[in-house]
């Protein structure tokens, strides 16, 4: 085999395991945005910020409110959201929200299946927060800039 043709075999070989490892096709590698209730009067979030309310460190926003968190259980923007945002894997992040539970120190996100019940459940909730994987900017919710 020649030198191009083991390249070329190698590159196919690394995107077949980045395919595989990240999910089942070009949805995995879409955008995730951040979208929260307007009444939770917020714009943007720290990294940090994002992290420790979903790892139930924070549960109100600056104003006061109560964060009622979602999740959205789509593997492509779930596995992208614990990985990207939390630093943690799908499976982490469900260990730690299981404990918490069974000490009695706070509820699991609600699960939501699609997209737009994400969006609903954002829109018709106040200080509710999720994620959803990258679509048009969806109307009557705020979409979260995440800053490091």
């Amino acid at each position: 085999m020649t030198k191009t043709g083991r390249i070329a075999r190698i590159a196919s070989l690394v995107s077949a395991v980045l395919l595989f490892s990240f999910g089942q096709g070009p949805t995995a590698w879409a955008e995730v945005l951040i979208i929260a209730n307007p009444q939770a009067e917020i714009t943007s979030l720290g990294r940090q910020k994002l992290k420790s309310i979903y790892l139930s460190s924070r549960s109100t926003w600056p104003n006061g409110m109560k964060i009622k968190l979602t999740i959205l259980t789509a593997d492509g923007p779930h596995q992208e959201f614990c990985q990207n945002f939390l630093n943690k894997s799908a499976a982490q992040l469900e260990r730690h929200w299981r404990r918490q539970l069974y000490s009695g120190k706070a509820l699991p996100p609600a699960e939501r299946h699609t997209a737009s019940e994400v969006i609903h459940y954002v829109r018709t909730t106040p200080g509710a927060l999720g994620f959803i994987a990258g679509q048009p900017r969806p109307e009557g919710v705020v979409t979260v800039t995440i800053s490091p």
